[in-house]
C-alpha cells in the first residue's frame, strides 16, 4: 500500500496507486465476467536513480532504488481511470512479453503508456492479477501495434490458453 512521499515539506500522495479490483466483462452474451486485481509498481512514479539525485528523492521499493519523479507522479494520477477504461477496450502487445495501454494527455509530446503483465490468480477472490510495471510519456512511439481486446486477453489468461500475437 502506498502512502505519501514528502520532499522538502511538499506532500506527494500516492494512495491513488493502491490496489483495486475491476470487472472485465466480454460483450458476448452469456460469456463470464472476470475479476481482475490490479497493482501498480514504483516505476509508475519514479525514474532510474542517478548519482547526482538528492537523497530525499530516493524510493526503495523491495530493494529497487529509484528516484521520485514529479512528472511521472503527476501523470500517475490518471492511471487508475486509464486502467479501468481499458477493461472493455483494446490493449496492445509490447515489443517484449507484456502488454500496454496508452492515451494522449495534455502537455505530453507523445502518448502516456502503461506497461503491464497479466497472470491467472490462484485465489478464489480474483480470476486474474494485473501488475502495472511502468507508466511514462513516450515522445516516440510506433503508430500501429498489434492488439487484443482486454476481455479476450483476460479470458485466455484465466483459462491458461495460448495468447498469439497477431501478425502486422
Amino acid at each position: 500500500m502506498y502512502g505519501t512521499k514528502r520532499i522538502q515539506g511538499v506532500a506527494y500522495p500516492l494512495q491513488h496507486l493502491n490496489p483495486f479490483t475491476m470487472t472485465v466483462a466480454p460483450q458476448t452474451p452469456g460469456a463470464p465476467s472476470y475479476k481482475v486485481h490490479v497493482r501498480f509498481g514504483s516505476h509508475t512514479f519514479t525514474r532510474e536513480w542517478q548519482a547526482a539525485d538528492p537523497i530525499d528523492h530516493q524510493v526503495n521499493y523491495n530493494g529497487d532504488i529509484r528516484c521520485f519523479c514529479t512528472t511521472r507522479h503527476g501523470l500517475s494520477a490518471h492511471l487508475p481511470d486509464m486502467i479501468r477504461a481499458s477493461a472493455n477496450g483494446k490493449v496492445h502487445f509490447s515489443l517484449k512479453d507484456n502488454y500496454l495501454v496508452l492515451t494522449n494527455m495534455p502537455g505530453c509530446t507523445g502518448p502516456y503508456v502503461a506497461f503491464f503483465s497479466m497472470k491467472p490468480s490462484n485465489s478464489n477472490k480474483y480470476d486474474a492479477f494485473m501488475f502495472v510495471q511502468s507508466a511514462h510519456e513516450r515522445a516516440v512511439f510506433p503508430k500501429q501495434l498489434p492488439s487484443i481486446s482486454m476481455p479476450t486477453l483476460v479470458s485466455k489468461v484465466v483459462r491458461e490458453l495460448p495468447i498469439i500475437r497477431p501478425k502486422k
